[in-house]
């Protein structure tokens, strides 16, 4: 089997990977966008085929499968060793997205005229940071 063969075969397989971790979402199949005023970039379901192509591309050229002598089962070994490393690589990536909008979404929670410095803050914040500081609230008006 050929070199170019071997990668057809597994970028293919990162490809449907990154598709199916698309398909798997919340929003489903939706295209890139830019929310300007949030600063937040939506990669859709292009952004998570790409990202499963390279993930799976990278993880078989890192364990040496392009080569030569490659015989069937060894591609069909990769591509699914692709298949999973583009999923899990594609699941990364949206999570990272959408961690950035649930915290965009606590501070426009918290941004009441009392809260307004909380909410600047949260923007900034890790996730732990957050909620901290939303908990910050009910623990005040528990006492």
């Amino acid at each position: 089997m050929t070199i170019g063969a071997s990668i057809t075969g597994i970028l293919i397989a990162g490809v449907i990977g990154g598709f199916l971790n698309a398909l798997f979402t919340e929003r489903g199949l939706v295209l890139p966008t830019f929310q300007r005023d949030q600063r937040i970039l939506r990669l859709g379901f292009l952004g998570n085929i790409v990202i499963g192509a390279v993930a799976g591309g990278v993880s078989c050229a890192l364990a040496g499968v392009f080569r030569l002598d490659l015989t069937l089962p060894e591609l069909i070994t990769a591509a699914a060793n692709a298949l999973v490393v583009a999923v899990a690589g594609a699941r990364w990536l949206t999570n990272e997205s959408e961690k950035k909008i649930l915290t965009v979404a606590a501070s426009k929670a918290m941004a009441s005229d009392s809260n307004m410095e909380k909410s600047l803050r949260m923007l900034a914040a890790s996730p732990q940071d957050v909620l901290n500081l939303a908990q910050e609230g009910e623990l005040r008006k528990a006492a």
